[in-house]
Formats: C-alpha cells, structure tokens, sequence
C-alpha cells in the first residue's frame, strides 16, 4: 500500500468524480480507490466526504483555468 497523503485523496476523488459524476461517487468508493479506511479519510477530511469533493473540485477548477490559459496564449488572442 502506497503512503496515503491529501493529494492521493483529493487526486482519486477528482478522477472518480470525472468519471463518474458526484451522484455516483460514494465513500466507499473512494476509500477502495484510495486503498484506505474511513479513519485515513477523516484524517485529512474532519468534516467527511463533502470537504473532499470540494477540495477535488477545485483541483479541477485550476486544471480547467490552466488549459484554458495555454490555449489562449497559443490561439495568440
């Protein structure tokens, strides 16, 4: 088992949530994603699974910003 971090939580949750969509993805579906149990989660989640998705979403949100940044500087606009 890999060490767990916030990282590997927010990351698998934003890959389940990409594919997936928020209705679908479950707790224990992350938690099977992540390799871990509930008490890892909360570790680094205090308030659960809507801290978690908030924090995947965002991560989203500054991968969406980012692309959209490169492909404007090369659209030269």
């Amino acid at each position: 088992m890999n060490r767990l971090t916030r990282d590997i939580f927010v990351e698998r949750t934003r890959e389940l949530l990409t594919q997936q969509g928020c209705p679908n993805v479950s707790l224990s579906s992350v938690l099977d994603a992540c390799d871990a149990n509930k008490g890892s989660l909360y570790h680094f989640f205090p308030n659960g699974k809507d801290e978690l998705v908030i924090a995947a979403i965002e991560r989203q949100a500054r991968f969406a910003i980012a692309m959209n940044r490169e492909f404007l500087a090369q659209a030269d606009c």
